[in-house]
């Protein structure tokens, strides 16, 4: 276990930060905040950061496509964002600010990524040249205990030279946590055997998307946005029809969308792809997913596909971090699983059970937002080494601006850390309050999975507006941490538990749960209204389906969505339907 944290007092503080997407650019930016506010509880000391950016430019995966370098993943260029446009607003630099007008209720990729370099340039046109080194690849990061220093080696991207080697204080891994694209090798072998001409591409490489989909019939294999998007995409560029197959038994992220534009689009829930049959049939299988799956009864077809789009997810890049520094991180992006011992009288004691029965439940695994010897990132084993990631909260760039400020303020005095005693309690605290909520424990206990399929489509919305609001309470506990000048609960807590939810609903009555602030009221409106969206519930009944040619992001009532900062409304609606543009 290494605890040295010593650092030169008469030199500058050096931290290498490894990726310039949001993540190291905002926590670039909380460290100047800090340093140059008002706030006089710390010791100042000057601080050198370093941000290592391997594309041309910064801004990580919200770059364009074309910006990407060999096989990182980036946003294609027609790229929207799937959340409301004001979830993504920040405190110190407004949309009214930057744009100057009301937004879209959804923002174009380009349009988010103006806005994020706007805001960290804001006050310091040198930001840039201060902080970033671009096409720069980190090839290995490692730690020497007998110096406390890391030693992090570079490499030219553009010129393929990787000898320079540079020494820092800590290090601040930002490579985010969609660096890495999951190709289902295995999966591939088996359609390729089978005798599948088509084409088979990962949901990244857009580079010949519309030859790839125009006038042709394709699947999407992956029940998460990137197959919402893309499925969106390929109506836009004229596909002849799209059908999405997803393991999962209640369909994903994509299930929540029940409007598709012209009825091209088909969702296959719990199905998995098994293999081919021959040019273009494509083999399908129920999957485990499904309680009364029974794969003696044979299988499915998907019969004239030309293309195979894998929207099978992401991972982190950790690659370039030498073992001990990525070994426990990995368990706490549920890479690794790591064990939690419940105690032997543990109940969910939730009014759920009465549907599910009072489940025995697994050993239990810590969740994606806490781990044993991480606090909010730091590594307590050595706390010179930090970890940047939104950690599976709903509004990821919300999230990494609070992240990005707890880790500035450990870096620069503000936020002192715990024990690594108390560090461990209060993760294993926060994963005991993660179980009971029915959503998480769903992720996190294996035993839970199966009595969660019983819930029906009614329950499992009230089951999604509390996780909004149980997710918005962990939330906000880091808001506090930080003095971060945005809160989403009172100083007295939530006052609703998931009985009041139905009575909370915040469409049904006009209440809204007891305890939330005025910018949580606001937050919470607009997750839910954009969830209707996906339903169409908006729009009212749509009688002809396949003459409809909405999207989830033709909406008309922008007028409820608005920001937490100025009250400044949306645009009522596009200016013309979400495909034309």
């Amino acid at each position: 276990m290494c605890r040295c944290v010593t650092i030169d007092p008469s030199g500058p503080v050096r931290i290498a930060v490894i990726g310039g997407g949001p993540s190291g650019l905002f926590f670039a930016h909380a460290v100047n905040k800090i340093l140059s506010g008002e706030e006089d509880n710390f010791e100042r000391r000057r601080i050198e950061i370093t941000v290592f950016e391997k594309s041309s430019r910064p801004g990580g995966q919200w770059q364009s496509s074309a910006e990407a370098v060999d096989n990182d993943v980036a946003c294609y260029d027609n790229l929207w964002t799937n959340g409301a446009s004001h979830g993504h607003e920040f405190p110190d630099y407004t949309y009214d600010e930057h744009f100057g007008r009301p937004v879209d209720v959804y923002m174009r990729r380009k349009d988010l990524l103006e806005y994020i370099l706007g805001r960290v340039t804001k006050g310091n046109a040198n930001f840039f040249d201060d902080h970033v080194v671009t096409n720069t690849e980190v090839i290995k990061a490692r730690y020497i205990k007998e110096r406390c220093k890391f030693e992090v080696r570079t490499r030219n991207v553009k010129t393929g030279v990787e000898n320079n080697i540079q020494y820092f204080d800590k290090c601040v891994w930002a490579a985010g946590d969609n660096g890495l694209r999951n190709f289902p090798q295995k999966l591939v072998d088996q359609v390729l055997r089978g005798g599948f001409s088509g084409r088979i591409i990962h949901s990244t490489d857009m580079r010949d998307f519309e030859k790839d989909v125009k006038g042709k019939r394709i699947a999407l294999i992956g029940g998460g946005f990137s197959a919402e998007d893309l499925a969106l995409q390929a109506v836009k560029v004229g596909v002849n029809y799209v059908t999405i197959v997803v393991r999962d038994a209640r369909g994903g992220e994509v299930a929540g969308t029940r409007i598709w534009p012209y009825d091209k689009v088909n969702v296959l829930r719990g199905m998995t792809v098994t293999g081919s049959e021959g040019e273009r049939r494509i083999l399908l299988s129920k999957s485990g997913d499904l309680p009364e799956a029974d794969k003696s009864k044979g299988c499915l077809y998907l019969d004239d596909i030309d293309t195979i789009i894998l929207c099978t997810g992401y991972s982190v890049n950790q690659n370039m971090l030498s073992v001990e520094n990525t070994q426990k991180l990995r368990r706490d992006f549920g890479d690794i699983e790591e064990e939690l011992l419940l105690p032997d009288d543990w109940k969910m004691d939730h009014p759920l059970d009465k549907i599910t029965g009072d489940t025995e439940p697994d050993a239990g695994y810590y969740s994606p937002r806490t781990s044993p010897d991480y606090y909010n990132g730091v590594s307590m084993t050595n706390p010179n080494m930090m970890f940047m990631s939104y950690n599976d909260f709903w509004w990821p760039l919300l999230a990494i601006d609070v992240y990005a400020n707890i880790l500035a303020g450990v870096c620069c005095g503000t936020v002192k850390l715990p024990t690594l005693e108390d560090a461990r309690r209060l993760a294993y605290e926060e994963s005991l309050r993660q179980m009971r909520d029915p959503l998480t424990r769903h992720f996190m206990d294996d035993e839970y999975h199966g009595p969660f399929q019983k819930f029906d489509e009614l329950t499992m919305d009230l089951i999604y507006y509390a996780n909004i609001l149980f997710s918005m309470e962990a939330f906000d506990e880091r808001m506090k941490l930080v003095k971060y000048p945005l809160r989403f609960i009172e100083e007295g807590g939530l006052q609703v538990t998931f009985d009041d939810i139905r009575q909370c609903h915040p469409f049904e009555g006009g209440k809204l749960p007891p305890g939330l602030t005025s910018a949580g009221r606001i937050f919470y409106k607009m997750m839910a209204n954009s969830e209707l969206h996906r339903w169409g519930e908006d729009d009212g009944c749509i009688q002809n389906k396949e003459t409809n040619p909405l999207t989830y992001r033709d909406y008309t009532n922008g007028q409820d969505f608005h920001s937490m900062y100025t009250g400044t409304r949306a645009r009522p609606s596009l200016e013309s339907t979400w495909l034309s543009l």
